[in-house]
């Protein structure tokens, strides 16, 4: 089947030991595949031989090689800050480039080490008091809005936290995603400072009724905009993000 192959046989009939091949690709006319031998010394002064097919077996280790690595590349290359900690201390086992980029540390500095190696004790105090909540409740916890120092100076990101089980179904691991909503936190200020400069200008001219319109402003993780509907007997108007639609 190999070259020295026949030679492994006997040694192993002369010394005893067992032999075991490496993985070997076997084709013939009647059978093809991969194939696992293993030669051993039998009594009366005979030599066992054992072939082993696994072929199914390396097909199912190649394909999970290949979603382990399409599920790396996803998690590397997600702009999103994804994260992974040991449950038994929270030490980081994983982080991807977004959360390498927006704390503004290296990963081999991140890997092995907790939150009070990297954050001001009273944010590391934070964050493991509700690593530890999601742990010991085993549920998905939400954190609207938390403030991070990073190299960049204080900002503010949207966390979901969630615990992932191991063998025995208890968590073994912390899981969490998070988003930096810096810059909407930060516009939807300015909206409603806009807001106000446009109550404070033109709710005189309707008689002074702030009532007389409404003022909505929104956002969520990927939109941050500002309606207000002015009504004046049956005619209204929205205004939407600077746009003008007559209804």
């Amino acid at each position: 089947i190999a070259a020295g192959v026949t030679e492994a046989f006997l040694k192993a009939f002369r010394t005893g030991k067992t032999f075991e091949t490496e993985d070997l690709y076997y084709e013939d006319d009647r059978l093809a595949g991969v194939f696992r031998i293993r030669a051993f010394k039998m009594l009366h002064h005979q030599l066992g031989v054992a072939f082993e097919n696994i072929t199914e077996t390396k097909r199912a280790e190649r394909e999970l090689r290949q979603n382990r690595k399409l599920l790396d590349s996803i998690i590397e290359n997600i702009p999103t800050i994804v994260f992974v900690k040991e449950g038994k201390d929270l030490k980081f086992t994983l982080f991807n480039k977004a959360g390498e980029d927006f704390l503004g540390i290296p990963r081999k500095d991140l890997i092995g080490k907790d939150d009070y190696n990297f954050f001001p004790k009273e944010e590391a105090d934070f964050f493991t008091q509700k690593d530890r909540e999601v742990l010991t409740t085993g549920e998905l916890l939400v954190i609207p809005e938390e403030e991070i120092e990073t190299a960049n100076g204080k900002r503010k990101i949207y966390t979901k936290k969630v615990p992932i089980p191991g063998d025995n179904g208890n968590p073994e691991y912390l899981l969490g995603i998070s988003e930096d909503i810096t810059d909407l936190l930060n516009t939807e200020k300015e909206l409603k400072k806009y807001a106000q400069i446009f109550l404070d200008h033109f709710g005189s001219r309707w008689n002074g009724n702030p009532d007389f319109f409404e003022i909505d402003i929104y956002y969520n993780n990927y939109i941050v905009g500002m309606n207000f509907k002015v009504v004046k007997e049956r005619r209204s108007e929205m205004i939407k993000n600077g746009s003008r639609d007559g209804r």
